[in-house]
């Protein structure tokens, strides 16, 4: 039996998995330096190697096409996912920051908050994120994400 995208990082310290495709809350994220290794091993076997194993048109690059386009468009291969993530370790003052940002909110906060079983903030919350994300995307891909 060969080797596949769910094996790698399985061995990893500090990563414990759920199953092949899940992984457990990890709890040694404490610094910036964590949080970028454990995104690393994320983005590596989501984003790179399960594309490569089960798309057989994934597109193979040269090292100067990883560079960051000027392009318009930037979803030149449709199936090859991945995400951009800014993180800081201090808090982001909204006034005054230099950049622009989007605050998403995460509905288990709202959970612990409202002190029950289901919070009646839910639906605000989800629509508020989903209205974010499709402001966003590039118009070809917002009926595919609604």
């Amino acid at each position: 039996m060969g080797f596949t995208w769910q094996d790698a990082f399985t061995q990893v310290p500090g990563l414990t998995w759920k199953s092949a495709t899940e992984i457990s809350h990890p709890s040694s994220i404490s610094t910036l330096e964590n949080l970028k290794t454990f995104l690393d091993y994320i983005h590596v076997k989501f984003c790179l190697l399960q594309p490569y194993f089960e798309h057989d048109s994934y597109p193979l690059v040269r090292p100067s096409e990883l560079l960051p386009s000027f392009e318009p468009n930037l979803y030149e291969y449709v199936n090859l996912p991945g995400f951009s993530l800014v993180a800081f370790d201090r808090p982001l003052e909204p006034f005054q920051e230099i950049f622009q940002f989007d605050l998403l909110h995460c509905v288990e906060d709202a959970v612990k908050v409202s002190r029950g079983p289901a919070s009646p903030f839910e639906p605000a919350i989800i629509q508020h994120n989903h209205s974010i994300f499709l402001s966003r995307l590039a118009k070809q891909l917002q009926d595919d994400f609604r």
